[in-house]
């Protein structure tokens, strides 16, 4: 029988979609911007085992776009704030929280018993998601990488037989995790197409640093996408699912939707 926190997903999806759902484990690596929101669809869909981690703390900076941050919780952990937010929306869910983040000494752990592991790592971290992108490859399992762009959001699925995290980067197959951050990952891997409504400043301002701009519409857009592939990638094993180097592409200003090729 459907949990009745989810009777109106029925109709969309059917009651075995329904059960797929509940027993899958899904790991979110990043509950910042597109993170949270992916944790929270997830969540609503009837996602029944979920991992999330992130060492980071809200501050102010994050009220114009991350789901769960207000003024109560600035300081508080993200993956914490997020736990507390997902188990009043589904009492029952089974939630692993790693509030010190990912690292060589827990990686293991969080990708074990994943149906589907989610890169939201910060894009100044390559080398954790390096290291999140071989413990899948090592478990098989399937990484989806979302980001949002403008006001748009791009989605990258890579597939554990397919091109890897670091081939895709431009990085050396076999470099060591700890000299990754030494590279910087070219901005076309994951914005292939720049926005031309973005100013040239911006995009110079972003190759030399600072932060990556982005707002609360294309926050909520790519976790939209990212929990549609992941349900459908879950409930549908006939479904054609796009992997790197192509990607799925959308952008709201430029009311695009299609799926890309980054050779």
């Amino acid at each position: 029988m459907v949990n009745q926190a989810f009777i109106r997903n029925i109709g969309i999806l059917a009651e075995e979609h329904q059960a797929i759902l509940e027993r899958a484990t899904i790991g979110i690596a990043g509950v910042g911007a597109d993170g949270g929101m992916v944790a929270e669809r997830l969540a609503r869909l009837g996602i029944g085992n979920l991992k999330i981690a992130d060492p980071g703390l809200f501050d102010e900076t994050n009220l114009n776009r991350q789901f769960g941050a207000d003024l109560k919780v600035i300081g508080k952990n993200k993956a914490a704030v997020i736990a507390r937010i997902i188990k009043r929306i589904n009492p029952l869910i089974k939630l692993k929280l790693f509030k010190d983040g990912i690292g060589p000494n827990n990686i293991e752990k969080f990708v074990a018993g994943c149906d589907i592991v989610i890169d939201e790592i910060e894009y100044t971290r390559p080398d954790l998601s390096v290291l999140l992108h071989r413990a899948a490859r090592k478990n098989n399992k399937y990484v989806f990488l979302g980001i949002n762009v403008g006001w748009g959001a791009n989605l990258f699925i890579f597939d554990p037989q397919g091109i890897t995290f670091e081939e895709y980067c431009g990085l050396p197959a076999d470099i060591p995790f700890e000299e990754v951050r030494n590279y910087s990952i070219p901005l076309d891997r994951f914005c292939p197409k720049i926005p031309e409504y973005v100013s040239p400043s911006v995009i110079e301002g972003v190759l030399n640093g600072k932060e990556i701009p982005s707002i609360s519409p294309a926050c909520s857009l790519i976790a939209s996408l990212v929990a549609t592939e992941t349900a459908l990638f879950l409930i549908d094993n006939k479904r054609h699912f796009p992997v790197v180097p192509q990607y799925i592409h959308v952008d709201f200003f430029r009311r695009e939707l299609n799926v890309g090729n980054n050779r």
